[in-house]
């Protein structure tokens, strides 16, 4: 099996894509590990792989492509292709995924900084805590706490909550989505 040498460009550009999307891959687990995401323009980036997971299998798939001949083959790759990247986006945030919003809140002092991620859906709504890196405010950390509403309600995208500032911590007061008031302490690293 040889390939053509007018398609040893597109087939070195694909590897090369290939090879940067996996060490991206890698990294963003690396991160993911540790509790650590990727933080830009408001979002977490990369938290369910959906995207780059589509660019490794398509990239690998089209350089498959080019280097077989035999029509049979390339049809077959085609398909299992275009199988595979159904199956990641399906299983990896499919039509079950929240939507998400993203509020960024800073102390008095503006020396620390929590990204709380507010997700709703059918019944339920809760919010992730996160806090911002005082080194670089691309990344985040996750902060273990909980806040749970009901009946999907947003109590941050309602402007339905209190912040309390002390010296390691936040006290969070919100409306549950009932009526009722609670209270969440978020203990800062």
């Amino acid at each position: 099996m040889q390939i053509d040498k007018r398609k040893l460009p597109v087939c070195i550009a694909l590897c090369v894509i290939f090879v940067l999307t996996l060490s991206f891959l890698l990294l963003i687990k690396i991160l993911s590990y540790n509790n650590t995401f990727l933080f830009l323009n408001g979002k977490i980036f990369f938290k369910n792989m959906v995207l780059p997971l589509s660019v490794l299998i398509t990239s690998f798939c089209m350089m498959i492509f080019i280097i077989f001949k035999k029509k049979w083959i390339k049809i077959s790759i085609f398909v299992l292709c275009v199988f595979i990247l159904l199956f990641v986006k399906l299983f990896n945030g499919g039509f079950w995924e929240s939507d998400k919003k993203y509020f960024t809140f800073s102390s008095p002092d503006n020396q620390k900084s929590i990204v709380i991620e507010e997700c709703s859906w059918l019944l339920g709504g809760c919010s992730n805590c996160y806090i911002k890196s005082e080194k670089n405010s691309f990344f985040i950390k996750y902060i273990d706490c909980h806040i749970g509403t009901d009946d999907g309600y947003r109590p941050f995208s309602n402007n339905d909550y209190d912040m309390i500032w002390e010296d390691e911590r936040v006290i969070v007061e919100y409306n549950n989505g009932n009526g009722y008031i609670e209270q969440v302490v978020i203990d800062l690293p």
